[in-house]
């Protein structure tokens, strides 16, 4: 969930380093909800060979321009 008091101008997720391996499926999505409250909701695919510890980056920006950046650590074994 991504609040702001001034509209939340951007809200984003990447899977860092995860665009080589994933082909066509999405390793990042971004949206403009333009309101004071939205929920981010996404589906990642952990593609095969992809084991280790990694990273999925949420980001949020307001309509002023202030960033908020979130790391979700995972791990992944193959």
């Amino acid at each position: 969930m991504i609040t702001d008091i001034d509209l939340i101008a951007v809200a984003a997720w990447e899977a860092i380093n995860a665009a080589p391996v994933c082909g066509t499926n999405p390793w990042m999505g971004t949206f403009n909800p333009m309101t004071y409250e939205f929920e981010l909701e996404f589906a990642f695919t952990i593609p095969p060979f992809f084991p280790g510890d990694h990273i999925i980056r949420l980001y949020g920006v307001d309509a002023s321009g202030n960033i908020a950046i979130v790391n979700i650590p995972y791990k992944s074994t193959n």
